[in-house]
């Protein structure tokens, strides 16, 4: 079994990055700038709500989804995030997460892998905690 490649890209050759994006043995990366983020609380019948994070970048629009209101895994990844962005305790509530918002760190860019299905943030840079 071959390794996958990773590929950053850069806009330089569109033609090449869309013939990457069909191809599968490859993982295509994109940088994006970050303009505004938008939280909100997302319900879902019959579990409990998530916190939805909205990137805005350019014409590109990544999201991701946070389980404060989980447990395990799902928990913990939220508490990382969390911590990553802010020197207070994570909330236990979307609720609470939302009253946070306004003095969480943002990253100014994300690193995104692009031939996905769905658009996944493998990285953040700027203002965080590492």
């Amino acid at each position: 079994m071959s390794k996958r490649r990773r590929i950053i890209a850069d806009g330089s050759n569109e033609e090449l990055e869309t013939e990457m994006m069909k191809r599968g043995d490859v993982d295509l990366l994109k940088r994006m700038a970050v303009q505004r983020i938008l939280y909100t609380k997302l319900e879902l019948k019959g579990k409990p709500p998530v916190l939805k994070v909205n990137y805005f970048c350019g014409v590109n629009h990544v999201k991701e989804v946070l389980f404060f209101e989980n447990t395990g895994f799902a928990r913990t990844k939220a508490e990382q995030w969390w911590r990553q962005r802010s020197s207070t305790e994570p909330p236990k509530t979307i609720d609470e997460a939302l009253a946070q918002q306004d003095s969480l760190r943002q990253p100014s860019q994300l690193l995104v892998h692009i031939n996905k299905t769905y658009p996944e943030i493998v990285d953040y840079f700027g203002d965080l905690i590492r």
